[in-house]
């Protein structure tokens, strides 16, 4: 809202009026018609008409009710979004959940393989299901100082030992006796 000045001397107010804008055309609202100086309008009793433009709701309705449609559809697009994020939520939760018993059995499987390689339980078991007896103290084989000799000979090849004649089967046979 532009104004006149009213303090101060008449003639600084009209300078100040004439180089800025003359007082008809001062607008104070952007629909309102220009004001008048007092006693310097055309009508000789200094009154006019005034049209105001008045705006009615009606004429803006499909802008609010679109823009209402556009708003309940933000908010169904965000509980639809929630409710995503809680359905993968709960997905990540069992996952979490199952890994966690994986590293648990896991970690009883390695305490159980432990268990089974240690040499304790391999005598025990050799003994009890297999039947096995423990070696008496082991033999350490020493070499002769003429086995580097030998070592490069080849052993001589043996004919391969006869064998008796197979039997043949006793029973009912056909053909000549």
């Amino acid at each position: 809202m532009t104004s006149v000045r009213t303090s101060g001397s008449r003639a600084a107010t009209s300078r100040r009026a004439s180089t800025t804008r003359p007082a008809e055309t001062v607008r104070t609202r952007r629909d309102e018609p220009p004001r008048h100086r007092r006693g310097g309008s055309d009508d000789a009793s200094g009154l006019r008409v005034v049209t105001w433009r008045v705006r009615s709701i009606s004429n803006g309705w499909p802008g609010v009710v679109l823009g209402g449609v556009a708003l309940m559809a933000v908010l169904f697009a965000v509980a639809v979004g929630g409710t995503l994020v809680i359905g993968e939520q709960a997905h990540i939760d069992r996952t979490n959940a199952r890994i966690a018993a994986a590293e648990a059995r896991a970690q009883e499987l390695r305490a159980e393989l432990a268990e089974l390689k240690s040499p304790q339980y391999v005598t025990a078991r050799a003994a009890t299901v297999l039947g096995m007896i423990p070696a008496p103290t082991p033999v350490y084989l020493q070499p002769r100082p003429t086995d580097d000799e030998r070592a490069a000979e080849v052993p001589p090849v043996s004919p391969p030992p006869r064998s008796a004649q197979p039997a043949r089967p006793t029973g009912t046979s056909t053909g000549t006796r």
